[in-house]
């Protein structure tokens, strides 16, 4: 688990796509001892754009929206993750990313980012790299 430092904690992941993987962060106040009291968290996965297709592209491509998967609910089982409520009055985020996920993204890696909001701020704590490989049986 991070801890949510002046500058974001960077913490590059693997996932695999057959396992559940569970992501956290922690935050303190400047005394270092201190949780901030978070009201509310976003996991963000930003997933590279698939390679360029062999046929030429017209003079004027369509250009396609970023492909993001973003976790906010806070209802366990959520089929599109979720983050832990019972963590977030005591300064840890707990994200739950299923496994589910990678079937709907053309590509499996990118960058990721977890920003939490309390009591009045918002912060990012922790992003990095990432890269879903082909699970193990």
């Amino acid at each position: 688990m991070a801890l949510a430092v002046e500058a974001p904690a960077r913490d590059d992941l693997s996932f695999r796509t057959n396992d559940d993987k569970l992501v956290g962060a922690r935050w303190l106040k400047s005394d270092a001892a201190t949780p901030v009291v978070i009201t509310s968290a976003v996991l963000t996965l930003r997933f590279e754009p698939p390679p360029p297709s062999s046929i030429p592209h017209p003079e004027h491509p369509i250009v396609l929206p970023p492909d993001e998967q973003r976790i906010t609910s806070t209802t366990p089982g959520d089929v599109d993750g979720w983050i832990d409520a019972n963590g977030l009055p005591v300064g840890i985020v707990l994200v739950t990313v299923p496994h589910g996920i990678w079937a709907g993204h053309p590509t499996r890696s990118g960058a990721w980012d977890l920003v939490a909001t309390g009591e009045g701020i918002q912060r990012c704590l922790v992003r990095g790299c990432f890269i879903a490989e082909d699970g193990v049986s």
